[in-house]
């Protein structure tokens, strides 16, 4: 809450800073004309069962279970250069080389908000992958290297009743968890602000683990050599050009 007062005050400051500029003037006066010339009233139905379904679980006594963890707050605010998140993720990260096993979950392009931008995302493959070839990794006792994984949705029957993984979490040796709004793109690191907390639990952890890889990876895909390599270099025609559109604005995204 402190952390969404601090950024809320900045930006009000802001706004206010620029005078005859602020945009807020303009947008109260253009809700004022909105409201007496193109006012139009919306007829809604509502389904009594859903109506009911959704009371009964407000009624419902909450059954979670605290438990205590060391843990810490972090917060990335581009305008003042600062990166505290970035960084607990470079301490954090362990890798594949020292045999360790790598599960890397992201959105598939038939679930992302933005499908291009998956596509983009897709022709890292081949180079995350290739690791798995070096004798570093192959000489390990244990499964060590990267697995990649797309989301693709849950399913009830035949239809896909889930879209976009917003979910932004890393777990790492099931000991340490990093939650929060991060992304790992150049809008977050960039533009947005952004709020994380690193816990150090192994129950917490371990069960944040146990849950990707129970059930999130029960609606993924594995992604192969191959299709990294066909990523990479996609043949299909419109395949390529939509993937060329994500690259255009792939450092705003």
């Amino acid at each position: 809450m402190t952390a969404f007062d601090r950024n809320f005050d900045y930006f009000v400051a802001v706004k206010k800073s620029r005078g005859v500029l602020n945009t807020n003037l303009y947008w109260e006066a253009t809700r004022k004309v909105l409201d007496k010339t193109c006012r139009i009233e919306f007829h809604f139905d509502a389904d009594p069962l859903l109506e009911k379904r959704v009371q009964e679980l407000a009624e419902k006594e909450s059954t979670l279970s605290f438990q205590p963890a060391r843990a810490r707050f972090f917060q990335n605010r581009p305008r003042y250069r600062e990166t505290y998140i970035e960084q607990a993720y470079l301490q954090l990260i362990d890798a594949a080389r020292r045999c360790v096993s790598i599960v890397l979950l992201t959105n598939s392009p038939t679930t992302n908000d933005l499908p291009e931008i998956s596509m983009v995302g897709r022709g890292r493959y081949k180079t995350l992958l290739s690791v798995n070839a070096e004798p570093a990794v192959g000489s390990c006792n244990q499964p060590a290297g990267i697995q990649i994984w797309e989301w693709q949705g849950r399913k009830n029957g035949a239809g896909q009743t889930d879209g976009a993984m917003h979910s932004k979490f890393v777990v790492f040796e099931r000991e340490y968890a990093l939650v929060g709004s991060f992304n790992l793109d150049p809008r977050s690191a960039k533009l947005n602000s952004e709020s994380a907390v690193v816990l150090k639990s192994e129950l917490l952890a371990g069960r944040l683990a146990d849950f990707i890889l129970s059930r999130d990876l029960a609606f993924s895909k594995s992604i192969t050599a191959a299709e990294a390599q066909e990523y990479e270099e996609p043949r299909d025609v419109i395949y390529r050009f939509r993937k060329s559109l994500g690259e255009i604005f792939e450092k705003e995204l």
